[in-house]
């Protein structure tokens, strides 16, 4: 990758290999630390330290009601899936997934770690809420997992942080507006 020049046995352009030129020549050791600290960046870089900024990064607006939240939004079946599991908080103000058709919907628990509200919204309405839904017990069974279902056909769920639904003031009827 590096060429002779990195090397150390001649001096010629490292990055075309065409041209010489007068460089200082690089030590053996001293490429191999260089090597190093680059690997190390990329595996910080590809790692979940850098979850947050991408989870920053993709934050979209939602008005609800009189608020204005910054959520996640999960479109694939995919990201639907996966959702909060394993996360240690709710990315901005919640995670909204958009449902691949009107459907009625069920959602558990699975691998979350703190409790959430679940919101039901069917086009541009809050239809419906599940509110301070717990994570489950240390070593309950999958099969043993409540299912918290919308009990009517709806295109988007909302989750965010436990007691936001109060907090917040939300009504069942307030207006939905994804920008």
């Amino acid at each position: 990758v590096f060429g002779n020049w990195a090397w150390g046995e001649s001096s010629y352009c490292y990055v075309c290999y065409n041209c010489t030129w007068d460089a200082p020549l690089v030590e053996k050791e001293q490429m191999k630390q260089i090597v190093v600290v680059v690997a190390l960046f990329v595996v910080v870089l590809t790692s979940g330290c850098t979850q947050q900024f991408r989870e920053a990064a993709a934050l979209e607006t939602l008005q609800v009601g009189e608020h204005s939240l910054q959520v996640a939004v999960m479109r694939t079946p995919e990201e639907i899936q996966q959702g909060l599991s394993g996360s240690d908080k709710v990315p901005g103000d919640g995670m909204l997934f958009l449902l691949p058709e009107r459907q009625e919907a069920h959602f558990w628990m699975k691998d979350m770690r703190y409790p959430i509200d679940i919101i039901w919204i069917d086009d541009d309405r809050v239809v419906g809420v599940a509110e301070q839904v717990p994570p489950p017990s240390d070593g309950q069974s999958l099969d043993s997992l409540p299912l918290f279902s919308s009990g009517q056909p709806v295109t988007a769920v909302l989750e965010v942080p436990a007691g936001d639904f109060r907090r917040l003031e939300l009504a069942t009827s307030a207006a939905v507006l994804f920008q």
